[in-house]
């Protein structure tokens, strides 16, 4: 077997509940989700019921409808890593030979038995609930994102031609996760090949490694740790990147284990950043942005995952739905970041609902002064140009030109949004507008999550000036929406 092959992994499998009854098959880890193929049954197809006329009558198993899944074991024939854990596995497809279907029990040894899991660790033997210590991680342009290449090259023409190169590992960087408890660092491994007649080479590859999280399972860091930092990458590079590996040291595993998880796309490569497309990296920022970032990301969310989706568009996403998801994240930022502290005092406030509510029933009827209660419910809360003007006033110094006269970019953005939530009628803005409108508002949000991350203003305003789409971007505007970015004079209020 090669080792790097996924596919075919020929081994023995049990239930984790029952190891003494183990089953050959393979595991094919190719795909988004582990599948496991047996010889036998694993679980029994029927259990086999007394009818009241002495006949057994065959009735399909809980198995068959559990919804939780199995946590199975198994152990490969050969290769690195050989014991596997496969996680909520349930049943895919069953096949039997017709002469033998009275035996369907469970470890029955005929027939074929197929069960999908959810994800799966190859390394060691784990557990449902699987304390997560310590875990690194990869994705598609990481090392662009670190961007430390250790080598030092020295060219002689005279008198001989002649190259030197030099590589000293870079050192590792690390920052305090406060909130969350351990630390974040740089890790890297070199990787180098023997010379021969055309030459030598070296490299190596950068990881992200989170020591001492104690995250309670899987999810958890992956919602909490995972997902955060590759936002947080995408948004500085400017492009999505993706999540490659992913591995995890536990209780159980004395050294790390690898995660297979319909999240990792294992197949997926960097893209390559032409020159004044690299917006800003770790060297511009340090690597406490990451750990800063952890801490406020999951109040902020889902908001910085739908700027992550906006990064890389789906190709059959409608103008009108991307700038609707956009301008109602927005919204979004602004309820997370500031908790939405009402207007007025809670008890004035309700005691002017009161007082209306009384006013119109004194004046028309019941129904009426209801209606009218109803209809003040959200009176106390800002309103959707204050919290659009709230926005861009975080960001107007590290991102002064993104939104041009703010006072029509905002009623742009509201009209844009009420028209596309609510159905209006009425004319729109025309689709230039809603075009440049989308672009901006990804500018905007973006600019605040490296705010919210620690990245200096000043910083972000300088790695712009540099960055060719952005600078794209504010041409664009100006030809696209002259109403809003070629104006002058100060309209704020």
């Amino acid at each position: 077997m090669v080792e790097n092959r996924q596919d075919h992994l020929l081994g023995r499998f049990w239930l984790a509940a029952n190891p003494d009854e183990k089953l050959t098959g393979w595991l094919d880890l190719s795909g988004s989700r582990p599948r496991i193929t047996l010889h036998g049954q694993l679980t029994p197809h029927v259990t086999w019921q007394q009818a009241d006329d002495g006949s057994m009558i065959g009735v399909p198993a809980e198995d068959e409808h559990d919804t939780e899944g199995h946590l199975i074991h198994g152990y490969l024939a050969e290769g690195f890593d050989r014991a596997v854990t496969i996680f909520n596995a349930i049943t895919m497809s069953r096949r039997q030979n017709i002469m033998t279907m009275g035996t369907m029990g469970k470890n029955d040894e005929e027939g074929v038995h197929s069960l999908q899991g959810t994800w799966a660790a190859r390394g060691a033997h784990l557990d449902k609930e699987e304390q997560i210590k310590s875990a690194r991680i990869r994705f598609t342009n990481l090392d662009d994102f670190i961007c430390q290449n250790g080598t030092k090259m020295t060219i002689m023409t005279e008198p001989n031609e002649s190259v030197n190169i030099e590589y000293q590992k870079p050192a590792r960087e690390t920052a305090p996760l406060s909130t969350i408890g351990g630390s974040v660092s740089t890790q890297f491994f070199r990787l180098y090949n023997r010379p021969d007649s055309t030459g030598a080479e070296v490299r190596h590859v950068g990881w992200l490694d989170f020591d001492d999280i104690n995250q309670q399972n899987l999810s958890a860091l992956l919602d909490k740790i995972v997902a955060p930092t590759l936002i947080l990458a995408s948004i500085m590079l400017d492009i999505q990147c993706k999540l490659t590996h992913v591995q995890a040291l536990t209780s159980k595993s004395e050294t790390y284990v690898r995660i297979y998880h319909p999240l990792i796309e294992y197949d997926a490569k960097s893209k390559v950043i032409e020159a004044g497309n690299h917006y800003m990296d770790l060297r511009h920022t340090g690597l406490q942005v990451v750990a800063k970032w952890l801490e406020c990301a999951s109040e902020l969310a889902p908001v910085p995952n739908i700027l992550y989706s906006a990064l890389e568009w789906p190709q059959d996403l409608s103008l009108e739905s991307r700038l609707l998801q956009l301008s109602t994240s927005a919204e979004g930022y602004d309820r997370r970041r500031y908790r939405d502290a009402p207007v007025f005092d809670p008890e004035l406030a309700k005691a002017a609902r009161k007082a209306a509510k009384d006013a119109a029933i004194a004046a028309t009827n019941e129904e009426i002064g209801e209606k009218l209660h109803q209809s003040l419910a959200h009176f106390n809360q800002v309103s959707y140009p204050f919290r659009l003007r709230r926005l861009l006033s975080s960001v107007e110094a590290a991102i002064p030109d993104a939104f041009g006269n703010q006072k029509k970019w905002v009623s742009k953005i509201a009209n844009a949004r009420n028209s596309f939530a609510h159905l209006l009628s009425g004319p729109g803005n025309g689709w230039e507008v809603d075009l440049i409108l989308t672009e901006s508002l990804k500018w905007i949000l973006g600019t605040a999550f490296l705010l919210q991350a620690g990245v200096e203003s000043e910083t972000i305003k300088a790695r712009l000036k540099e960055h060719q789409p952005y600078q794209f971007f504010q041409r664009k505007a100006r030809n696209l929406a002259p109403e809003i970015y070629m104006q002058t004079e100060d309209s704020k209020d």
